[in-house]
This record gives structure tokens, sequence and C-alpha cells, in this order.
């Protein structure tokens, strides 16, 4: 068993991933409220996707916050994992523009998680760039 690391909230990687994590609790709550009726998150719906998405990295966030701590890293793993959240963020903020120029709508309810999954975006690519040593930790 890992070491606990109290350094790790003081890197940038450390802050990243926290902000990451409650920046993605605040997406689920955006979207799972009933406002859409009461639906289901996951349903089939280009919101459902997003929001099961959401949801997988939020759990991977996690994941990765904890062994962190722990001193137990695997930076090749968490590589991939950031490249894989950029990729589907990205998708993701642009299946929620779509959404939002095609029905029209510009309430703060679908404009604020537009928003943040736009910045989750940017931090998933900020966390690649760190592991990869384009950007300083």
């Amino acid at each position: 068993m890992g070491n606990f690391d109290s350094n790790y909230f003081s890197t940038r990687r450390g802050l990243i991933r926290i902000v990451m994590i409650i920046i993605g609790f605040a997406i689920s709550s955006l979207l799972c409220n009933s406002w859409w009726g009461g639906r289901s998150c996951f349903n089939e719906t280009r919101l459902g996707g997003v929001s099961a998405a959401n949801f997988i990295f939020i759990v991977v966030n996690i994941v990765f916050f904890v062994l962190a701590i722990l001193s137990i890293t695997n930076y090749s793993f968490e590589r991939l994992a950031s490249l894989a959240g950029a990729i589907v963020f990205g998708i993701c903020s642009a299946v929620m523009i779509w959404y939002i120029i095609q029905d029209g709508l510009n309430h703060t309810v679908i404009l604020l998680p537009t928003a943040l999954v736009v910045v989750q975006f940017f931090l998933f690519v900020w966390d690649w760039q760190i592991l990869n040593g384009e950007a300083h930790n």
C-alpha cells in the first residue's frame, strides 16, 4: 500500500483533479434535475449520453485521486484516461452545443452544464499536457 501524499493537493494535477470532480458533480446535478421531466439521467437522448459519460469520468477521477493521494501512480494509464476524457468531453461539448442550436434553448439550465462540459474538456487537455511534460506541474 502506498503512503499518504499530502503534497498532491498543492500540485496543479491535484487541483485539476479536485476541480474536475467538483465540476463533474455539478454537471450531473444540472443534467439530472427534475426540469427534464424526471426521466432517468442515462436515457437514450443526447443529454443522457453526456450525463452517462460524465458519470463514468467522475468515477475515474475519484479513483485516480485516491490512488494519487496514496502515492500509487500509473502514468501511462492516467495519460490514456486523460486523452480519452479530452476526446469524450470534446464530443460531449459538440453534442451539447448542437442540442442548444437545434432546439433553440437559451435557458441557464442547459447553458451552464454546456459551459461546464467545455471546461471539463479543457481540464482534461491540460492534465494530458502535464502528464506528457508539455505543461508544468
